[in-house]
């Protein structure tokens, strides 16, 4: 067994977040049933810093083995035993306290993650979910670094950061960062998809290397973003520098916040592979339209008389502008052209053009001019088979 001082001090010495620490007097409880054991040597590893959830396990188990110890020898007096007695009892009270003090410190956390998860939904961009998301994160974990950082092939790189109270460093993380390969914890979430913790005492060895270091090594956790499967990003969190340690919930919540993160980009990617193909349908109906208005408003001819053949069994073909380079018309007309095919307005084109309207009205006659159209709409339609052929 290690030395029982030396295991108090790691203890009672770590920092906790707020968030985590134990309630005043259920930490004071854990003490006092610990001192029963210890005697006065908590006293000199000291005891005033506050207790989270997994500082107070460690120590009622330390003390319970030092009991069950002490009551294995040979030389035990009876007073000695009933003081050990109870004091067991005491650690088995507390430790049952501190179960459930830890249950309802998870239920809060995943009940917080999940509501920052629902006000991601609904979000119409990738960059609104990414910008929202980092920050939900930073309230519902209680960590003072976010990263999300882009995973090219075995390479990582900040995409977006996210730090507490300071926009400008958020934004010089991102700026600073560059493609480096993935190595340690980064490269074990990536191979294994699963998410890692690394504690204050690994992470001077156990870097990533694509997050510049906090002013105290606090530990960190990355968690593997993967919707569909395969890693598409990490979500990294810290506490640096406050100097807070992160802890077993820590991965949770960020394993559960990483898995609906990456539901809600791949949602809002297919929102916008959809708004594009919708705009791109919307075009071709209008062009459809158009095509349709010129070819039912185009004037009926007969057809020319060819000599010493007879009448021909079919319309020629309008004559088609002349080719790329040669045409008769200017590349603004061309513009306002395009636009008339697709549905356009003299308005609509004079505002997408940055002209008057009488300046859109003044190409419409050029351009009926130089093809030889009687009408926008043969016009329209000599233009749309133009670039169809």
């Amino acid at each position: 067994m290690n030395d029982p001082d030396v295991e108090l001090v790691e203890l009672l010495g770590v920092r906790t977040p707020a968030s985590r620490a134990l309630p005043p007097d259920l930490a004071h409880r854990v003490r006092r049933a610990a001192h029963a054991v210890f005697g006065e040597r908590d006293r000199v590893a000291g005891a005033t810093p506050p207790l989270d959830v997994s500082a107070a396990e460690g120590l009622v188990e330390l003390s319970i083995e030092l009991v069950s110890e002490e009551l294995s020898g040979a030389e035990v007096s009876a007073a000695r035993v009933r003081q050990l007695t109870e004091a067991l009892r005491a650690l088995v009270r507390v430790g049952r306290e501190v179960g459930a003090h830890a249950l309802e410190q998870r239920r809060h956390a995943l009940s917080a993650t999940h509501e920052a998860l629902a006000q991601l939904r609904g979000l119409a961009s990738v960059e609104q979910v990414v910008a929202h998301g980092l920050r939900k994160l930073l309230e519902c974990g209680g960590f003072e670094r976010v990263v999300l950082l882009d995973v090219d092939g075995g390479h990582v790189a900040a995409r977006a950061a996210e730090i507490r109270g300071d926009a400008a460093a958020s934004a010089a993380l991102v700026a600073h960062s560059r493609s480096l390969p993935a190595t340690g914890a980064a490269c074990e979430a990536l191979r294994r998809r699963i998410p890692v913790l690394v504690s204050a005492e690994q992470s001077a060895r156990n870097r990533l290397d694509a997050v510049p270091a906090g002013d105290q090594g606090t530990g960190f956790v990355v968690a593997p973003v993967a919707p569909a499967g395969s890693v598409i990003a990490l979500l990294y969190a810290d506490r640096a520098p406050t100097g807070r340690s992160v802890d077993g919930l820590d991965r949770e919540t960020l394993c559960v916040f990483a898995e609906g993160f990456g539901y809600a980009l791949e949602r809002a990617t297919l929102g916008e592979r959809l708004q594009i193909q919708a705009e791109q349908f919307r075009r071709l109906v209008a062009t459809s339209h158009a095509i349709t208005a010129a070819l039912a408003d185009a004037p009926l001819r007969l057809p020319a008389r060819r000599e010493g053949i007879g009448p021909a069994h079919s319309p020629s073909p309008p004559a088609a502008p002349a080719p790329e380079g040669q045409s008769p018309l200017s590349v603004r007309e061309r513009e306002v052209l395009a636009m008339l095919a697709e549905g356009a307005r003299n308005r609509d084109i004079a505002e997408r053009l940055c002209i008057a309207p009488d300046t859109v009205k003044s190409h419409m006659r050029n351009i009926l001019r130089k093809l030889h159209a009687r009408s926008r709409a043969e016009a329209v339609s000599r233009y749309l088979r133009l670039t169809v052929s």
